[in-house]
């Protein structure tokens, strides 16, 4: 190093002092100097969370003792049971098909909730490479190690 570049160093280290001395002495509020306005801070939305959370859960809790009383009276199915809505579906794969063209036809036909899964557990698993060509009828409450079993046919 030459004296030109010690000296432009020097004077730049000695105007970063002067901008965090200036900072530090005329905007004070800029500067959080004590740990306990962090502190307080995280405890209230600490509180916060837990209060959401809370209400959740008493929100949750109060469905299931209906949904309980209901399945005592007999009066009502249970949302899950009417919830489960089987979905058939016949796959075809043809020639020069990827895990990828696949799993986003099974999510479009609602098979799968997320191709994405599927197609990660598929290359993930090695089902890629033996993917075999052919219809194959499908349903929704299958899971990917199902279906992979079945396009594979192993």
């Amino acid at each position: 190093m030459d004296k030109r570049t010690t000296r432009s160093f020097s004077a730049g280290i000695i105007f970063a002092i002067l901008a965090i001395f200036i900072i530090m002495e005329f905007f004070p509020s800029a500067v959080k100097t004590d740990g306990a306005e962090v502190k307080n801070s995280m405890k209230e939305s600490d509180s916060w969370v837990k209060k959401d959370t809370y209400d959740t859960l008493l929100k949750e809790n109060s469905e299931l003792k209906t949904e309980l009383k209901a399945l005592k009276d007999g009066s009502k199915e249970s949302k899950n049971d009417a919830a489960k809505v089987i979905t058939k579906y016949r796959l075809v794969i043809h020639s020069g098909m990827t895990t990828a063209d696949i799993s986003s036809e099974l999510e479009k036909a609602g098979i799968v909730k997320n191709g994405d899964e599927l197609n990660d557990y598929l290359i993930v698993h090695k089902y890629g490479q033996i993917l075999q060509i052919g219809e194959y009828d499908l349903t929704s409450d299958m899971d990917d190690e199902q279906i992979a079993k079945i396009i594979t046919k192993s």
